[in-house]
């Protein structure tokens, strides 16, 4: 368990109209395996399991669009880099707020897919989030 303050939640963004959002900066943040496997601080949580937080990787990219995965579920495809380990991460916008959760990669011999969940999903599972009154600007 946790017994520490550990920061403040992130604000989500209750996505109405998905197109809206392409081309705005976005930022993939979490911690990828092959990233931080030589962080000093994972280090100390896998082999002493000692409470450490290793460096949060941070990757910049834009939306290039929205598209319904698994015939269902809308997602947008990004161009923020994300490794293996990333998947659960925020995608967040300039602002700070999160607009969705990254979840896979798609590589094909044309290029590198990177998608992120858009929040929508979160109803299905009866989660309420704190959803950004504010507008990004």
């Amino acid at each position: 368990t946790i017994d520490e303050y550990v920061g403040t939640p992130l604000t989500l963004v209750n996505v109405q109209s998905p197109s809206e959002f392409k081309l705005d900066q976005v930022f993939a943040a979490g911690f990828p395996g092959s990233v931080i496997e030589s962080d000093q601080e994972f280090i100390k949580l896998i082999e002493l399991g000692e409470f450490s937080v290793p460096d949060l990787v941070i990757t910049d990219g834009t939306i290039s669009s929205h598209q319904k995965v698994f015939g269902e579920v809308l997602a947008f495809v990004h161009t923020a880099q994300m490794s293996g380990g990333n998947s659960g991460g925020p995608l967040v916008n300039q602002c700070g707020n999160v607009i969705g959760v990254n979840t896979f990669i798609n590589t094909s011999t044309d290029g590198v897919r990177n998608f992120s969940l858009i929040l929508q999903f979160l109803s299905r599972s009866m989660v309420v989030p704190r959803v950004s009154a504010r507008e990004c600007k």
